[in-house]
């Protein structure tokens, strides 16, 4: 135990929101669901531009609404599990 009574350096207190350890674990949410959603979109465009024969800048539109459309989809799950806007 410190002086003032509480635990030295915080060892036995757990992460708070502002933590290392919490913004860590955000950076890296992020990064592993950035890389999924550009390996999905690169995933579209070859399989519309390569093997259904689609024009390049048609496949990348294509590509670019698969992505648009993952994000929107991640950030509603994200939105109803983190419960926020839950004003009831």
């Amino acid at each position: 135990m410190g002086i003032s009574g509480s635990p030295p350096n915080g060892a036995d207190e757990p992460p708070g929101p502002g933590s290392d350890a919490v913004a860590s674990g955000a950076a890296r949410t992020l990064t592993v669901g950035g890389v999924v959603v550009a390996l999905l979109g690169a995933g579209w465009f070859i399989l519309s531009h390569f093997v259904m024969g689609t024009t390049s800048p048609d496949a990348v539109g294509e590509a670019f609404g698969v992505m648009l459309g993952l994000l929107v989809a991640a950030s509603i799950a994200g939105a109803v599990v983190s419960g926020r806007g839950n004003h009831g």
